[in-house]
């Protein structure tokens, strides 16, 4: 029998068709009890990634809609983690029909169960009735029952629950969002994952929760083979959602304004962070807003898992038995067993490294410092080891630090207004300055010559002649902006100063308020001109290539962007120029950067490295000087007057003496030609004392021209 269903799309899934087939695989309108029944349905996924499914089967009666069986995939032990984009085939299957006698429609149902929860999203019923003949005598809610759903091999959920992916896709992502976390909804707003080793728990949390943005920081780069294994799991190659965004960056400093995050996670990270993990947590604390949540799952060090060698001795609390010398030799020596990590593959000697930096965690430590940071604790769940067998090398450890294998914690973070001497303290500095506390604004609006900036930006302008719509990328106050107006180019700032932001809206500019990095990986606009003056000096090179990345998903193809940077071959920069911003971090060489956008697919049309180093010429030194008076006359004879002088003056040699008025003409003369030499050279000394300090050297900004390729 063949049961045509009303189309029907919900929630990302349509179901197609409805098909009733005997044992030997024909349909029919009749149906004996007793005999093999299979139901068939077509299920269609049309969203990218459908979390946790099930479907569930019911027979009603036609004449009055009475339910007489209902079950779901779930219950026969289904737990669909999630089905990408794509068509499945589900069947339901009983050996024996028991139906009673009489006529009966199929309702599917379509549902979700987080975390255990039913959901019911939509129902299709078939629009066919069928009839059983020589009704059963069972209960029909005991009838036996099968699933198959086909479609689905190669998927993480279908390789076991020992398999790298799903352990940390699905296993780790259920645990924090619903488990831990309650499925917040501040997982909803930013998170911060502290030590994200391959990121695979991040992408699993963002795609169930779609928050605003999700940072994983960790100081190695292992997120690099995340999309590798985002193939060899089945899971859409075009789910890689764009505010999810991993770094390389020492979680003792946390590169992020204070209460910017409303979720922060450490998922066996703490134990890792060389020289102790205290600093990192109080950076914790101050990235994450009053009231945030905080998941932690540290590594304890003295339960028999904390210790990261497990894989080369199967001996209980090995770690504590064995000295550092015998602990080495058995890792360097020992066969291993090594476990599945998603195709990561780690020598011996980094095994002994890990261990051998290992933090030292043991839960009354970490209770005590948690709160000392004033963190309120809203749910802690253990794994306890079921025994523990004491051998003399153990008796000196706790009962609690032996037998807590695991802990998870979820607390809340309580950031108290300052009192007592603190706030007499704070109020003190306050009032140090009618202005309040020095704000980056003071220099941008204050220490900048605004005029001079014109004329030093307005050298970009040509580089976007015909632009539709250009992206200023850390705009300041706005003098591309405007120059950009002025030649009616349209264009947008991003300034993440509020301050800075405010005055620019002020002036009629569009400029969003946001840190550039947001903006770029949250926005869906594009632009065909991106310029990006003064920004690279501010960020370390791990965000440089960050920022090249988002800058490609903006720029549309056959775009400009347009890079200006301190150029570290001035001198006059390297002395002075570079100094004035309180926020530089580090030079960066012109080829460097050319290279970085090379990598990236950027084709560099034009720099200014090309440019000759300052030089000037010498004075002009064939300017005429008044000439000395001749006493011969013209017709070339010496008159008498000029005869006594030389006698006097030959006298008055022979006595050392000068005559006076030689005295007042050499005065004279002298006066003279230092007014020539000051007309003459005034203009040369001019350039020479502006470019002293850049003798041997080429201009204070490097500048980078780059055009994305044409698709």
């Amino acid at each position: 029998m063949t049961a045509m269903t009303r189309e029907k799309e919900n929630y990302g899934c349509v179901i197609q068709e409805i098909i009733l087939l005997d044992q030997d695989g024909r349909r029919g309108q009749v149906v004996r009890a007793g005999n093999p029944l299979t139901v068939r349905f077509q299920a269609q996924i049309t969203e990218e990634i459908l979390f946790d499914p099930t479907f569930r089967l019911s027979f009603f009666r036609a004449e009055n809609g009475g339910v007489v069986y209902v079950r779901s995939m779930k219950e026969d032990g289904w737990d669909i983690s999630w089905l990408p984009r794509g068509d499945y085939t589900v069947e339901w299957q009983t050996p024996r029909l028991t139906l009673p006698k009489g006529r009966y429609k199929v309702d599917v149902e379509v549902a979700v169960v987080p975390n255990g929860y039913y959901q019911r999203l939509f129902s299709v019923t078939a629009l066919t009735d069928f009839e059983v003949e020589e009704g059963g005598l069972d209960d029909p809610q005991e009838i036996a029952s099968a699933w198959r759903l086909h479609g689905v091999e190669g998927l993480s959920w279908q390789k076991g629950k020992d398999n790298w992916f799903y352990k940390h896709f699905e296993h780790a992502a259920r645990v924090v969002i619903y488990y831990m976390l309650d499925d917040s909804p501040l997982l909803c707003g930013r998170i911060l994952d502290v030590g994200c080793g391959d990121g695979i728990t991040d992408l699993g949390i963002f795609l169930r929760k779609r928050p605003q943005l999700f940072v994983g920081l960790d100081v190695e780069d292992n997120c690099r083979e995340l999309p590798r294994m985002m193939r060899e799991n089945g899971l859409p190659s075009d789910s890689w959602p764009e505010n999810l965004i991993f770094r390389q960056v020492d979680a003792n400093h946390i590169p992020y304004p204070d209460d910017y995050f409303d979720v922060v996670l450490s998922w066996g990270s703490l134990e890792h962070i060389t020289g102790g993990y205290l600093q990192t947590l109080k950076e914790i604390k101050r990235v994450l807003k009053d009231g945030g949540l905080f998941f932690l799952h540290p590594g304890l060090y003295y339960s028999n898992f904390g210790h990261h060698i497990g894989e080369f001795s199967s001996e209980p609390f090995v770690h504590l038995k064995k000295s550092a010398e015998e602990l080495k030799e058995i890792v360097f020596t020992a066969q291993p067993r090594y476990m599945d990590r998603g195709g990561l593959v780690y020598a011996p000697a980094d095994f002994w490294r890990y261990h051998s930096e290992l933090n030292k965690i043991t839960v009354s430590k970490l209770e005590r410092e948690l709160r000392m940071l004033d963190f309120e604790f809203k749910k802690v769940a253990v794994r306890a080891e079921d025994l523990v067998t004491y051998t003399p090398e153990l008796q000196k450890y706790s009962i609690q630090d032996l037998t807590t294998a695991e802990i998870y914690m979820a607390v809340v973070n309580h950031k108290a207004p300052v009192s007592g001497e603190a706030e007499r303290t704070a109020e003190r500095m306050a009032s140090t300055s009618p202005s309040g506390p020095f704000d980056y604004s003071h220099y941008e609006m204050l220490c900048k010559d605004r005029q001079w900036n014109r004329e030093l930006l307005g050298e970009y302008i040509p580089y976007f002649a015909g632009c539709r719509k250009v992206l200023d990328l850390a705009c300041g106050s706005g003098i591309f902006l405007e120059l950009l107006a002025e030649k009616g180019i349209s264009a947008v700032g991003v300034e993440r100063n509020k301050s800075v932001a405010d005055w620019d809206q002020a002036q009629g500019w569009e400029v969003m308020q946001q840190d550039v990095f947001e903006f770029l990986a949250q926005s869906q606009d594009t632009y065909d001109g991106i310029f990006c003056s003064h920004f690279l000096e501010h960020l370390p090179f791990d965000r440089v290539l960050q920022l090249i990345e988002l800058i490609l998903r903006r720029l549309e193809p056959a775009g400009t962007l347009v890079l200006v940077f301190p150029n570290p071959e001035s001198i006059r920069m390297q002395l002075f120029g570079f100094w004035r911003d309180p926020e530089h971090v580090r030079f960066y060489h012109p080829e460097l950067i050319e290279t970085v956008c090379r990598h990236y697919g950027l084709t560099v049309i034009q720099t200014n490295r090309e440019a000759s180093p300052f030089a000037f010429p010498p004075p002009p030194w064939g300017t005429a000087f008044p000439e000395e008076k001749s006493g011969v006359q013209a017709d070339g004879k010496r008159g008498l007057r000029e005869t006594i002088r030389d006698v006097y003056r030959e006298a008055l040699r022979k006595l050392r003496l000068v005559p006076r008025a030689d005295l007042v003409a050499l005065e004279d003369r002298l006066r003279q030609e230092k007014a020539v030499l000051q007309q003459t050279l005034a203009p040369w000394t001019e350039k020479a004392t502006w470019a002293i300090n850049r003798m041997w050297a080429w201009t204070d900004n490097a500048l980078i021209v780059c055009r994305k390729p044409e698709m």
